[in-house]
């Protein structure tokens, strides 16, 4: 193993970073990135064949009241699709499967409730965690997303994207 510091992963060049078996990336730089399109086609692009990379997030609220369920999924960011309706990056990455890729979310048990009270409760916070790998057959196509919006304030940041 090998570890790389002190540069954003979008900068350090392929052939730094090898060709891993295993990408994984819990709260890493899929919840930082400014641009989540090109993190996944770097991470495909050095992964060995077979490999699979593994994103941990956090799908929030799904049993909340809506306002709450809005907060946690503004929380997580989102992505205005072309029709202009949004839905959340995990959404928007779970329906990459069948994109040259396969796609799949897998429940974890972590649980917890944080945060002030939106509409009358908590939010409930519930990670998943979301495998991918290349299918066997079909071309990857990973559509482009602009960052609309961030706020630098909240750990990971907010932020908003747009699909181009």
């Amino acid at each position: 193993m090998k570890l790389i510091t002190g540069r954003f992963f979008e900068e350090i060049p392929e052939s730094e970073l090898g060709h891993p078996k295993l990408i994984l990336d819990s709260a890493g730089v899929m919840s930082y990135t400014s641009d989540p399109s090109l993190v996944l086609r770097k991470y495909l692009s050095i992964l060995s064949p077979e490999g699979e990379i593994y994103l941990f997030m956090d799908r929030s609220a799904r049993n909340a009241p809506e306002k709450a369920f809005e907060a946690a999924n503004r929380s997580r960011g989102s992505v205005q699709l072309p029709d202009g309706t949004s839905q959340s990056l995990m959404d928007w990455l779970l329906a990459l499967d069948g994109h040259g890729l396969e796609v799949k979310e897998l429940l974890n048990e972590a649980r917890f409730e944080s945060g002030p009270l939106v509409g009358g409760a908590r939010v409930e916070h519930r990670y998943h965690t979301i495998r991918i790998q290349r299918a066997k057959t079909g071309s990857i196509s990973i559509p482009d997303l602009e960052l609309q919006e961030a706020d630098a304030s909240r750990n990971p940041p907010i932020r908003k994207f747009r699909q181009k």
